[in-house]
């Protein structure tokens, strides 16, 4: 009974062999495909939009983030202004009241 290490080295190194017997036809047989490489011709995805038009949907999102985001940030800072919830640049109180 094999470990799963030992059985993944033997498995690489059939496809090793393999890979070696078959190297001038680049076949794999289909037993050892899972363990195969992955290469610019096979498993990555093919692009199914120009790039121009992913890139300025892209850059439409960010704008938007962007742009909610700064207004979002001036509104807090507006409200806790308006509504002294923040003593800005305020020293610290010299006594606490209630303290017990």
């Amino acid at each position: 009974m094999l470990s799963a290490g030992a059985r993944k080295l033997l498995a690489m190194r059939q496809l090793a062999q393999t890979v070696r017997k078959f190297s001038d036809h680049h076949v794999v047989p289909e037993k050892f495909k899972h363990l195969q490489r992955l290469h610019m011709d096979v498993g990555y995805p093919v692009p199914k939009e120009l790039y121009v038009d992913a890139y300025a949907r892209q850059q439409k999102k960010n704008n938007a983030m962007l742009i909610f985001s700064v207004i979002f940030l001036a509104s807090a800072v507006a409200y806790t202004t308006a509504s002294d919830t923040f003593d800005f640049l305020a020293p610290p109180p010299r006594e606490v009241k209630n303290w017990k």
